[in-house]
This record gives C-alpha cells, structure tokens and sequence, in this order.
C-alpha cells in the first residue's frame, strides 16, 4: 500500500513483485505524464510492468474519516483518506489496543502533527490542518501510536508502543 507516488514512496516498485500493490486511483492519474513531474513525481522511473491495484472506499465512519477500505476480512486493518501533503494521500490505520497509524508524509514528525504545522508541499494548507485535526481527533478517541515515514523517532515508539497522549493533541485551527 502506498501513502502517496513521491519517489521517496514509490521509488523501490522495482523489488515488488508478485503481490498487489494498492494506491489511490487518482495518485496515481495525477503523477503521470510531464504534469506529474513538474509536481514531483517520477512516473518514468516506475516499472513497465507495474499495474496497480487502486483503493475503492466504502463510506464508512472510522473515528472522524468518512471513507475507509479493509485491507482484511476482519476489518482491522483500514486504510483511510488523509489528503495535504498530496490531494490523494492515504494512511493506513491498524485497529487494536493500541491503534496504529502508518502517516506517510501526513506530518514529517509527530512533533509537528501536535504543533499543527503543516509542510511546505501541501497544495492546499486548510485541507492538511484538516487532516492533522482528524489524526488529532481520533488519538483523543482511542490509544494511537503515531508512525509518520520520515520521523526519526517512529520506530522507537513503535518498540515501545508509545501512544499519543490525548492531552497533548491539539485541534488544529482550520483557518488558512
């Protein structure tokens, strides 16, 4: 499953074989052709031979999103909408005691989630910080261990199963 087609994301395709790979449908139209790269994507680099196998949510309330897929029968492994950094960026949410999200680039550190920061690449800041609000919303609803790809510190949280403290989520202002 891939959170968003940036090649720091999308760039070892190569060494996938013989399984399925999913992506939202409309990632992967807007990373194609020149108009893809000139926003950062490298669709040329990705193999001939990849056809990927594209997201269909259900509308299915799941914490505050709207929309999830299952990526199994028993439902608790979800993957769910979390646009900014890309309009089509996904994160996959593992249900259980803790709950487990797997961000992508939704914040690059848990750090600037709880300070409401938003990068520099989003396309449009108010529908990041809407997406850090709901990630904010659901730590508050249940036990989250927060697992952005590029936060250095993820892995250890991950050891320690080290969950976002409700108290120091924020909700982020939705004003631009």
């Amino acid at each position: 499953m891939l959170t968003h087609l940036h090649t720091d994301h999308a760039g070892g395709l190569a060494h996938v074989t013989g399984c399925r790979v999913w992506v939202a449908q409309e990632e992967f139209e807007r990373a194609g052709g020149i108009g893809g790269r000139v926003q950062g994507y490298l669709p040329h680099r990705w193999p001939k031979w990849w056809q990927p196998e594209f997201i269909r949510f259900d509308r299915r309330l799941t914490g505050p999103f709207d929309r999830a897929m299952s990526l199994t029968p028993r439902g608790d492994v979800l993957i769910v909408p979390t646009p900014g950094h890309t309009p089509h960026h996904v994160s996959v949410l593992v249900d259980g005691d803790p709950s487990f999200l797997l961000a992508g680039d939704t914040s690059y550190n848990q750090r600037l989630l709880l300070e409401g920061k938003v990068d520099g690449v989003s396309p449009d800041p108010l529908v990041a910080r809407q997406t850090l609000s709901r990630i904010a919303a659901l730590a508050h609803e249940r036990p989250l261990v927060y697992l952005p790809s590029h936060d250095p510190d993820a892995a250890s949280r991950l050891a320690a199963r080290s969950i976002i403290e409700a108290a120091a989520t924020t909700t982020v202002s939705n004003c631009a």
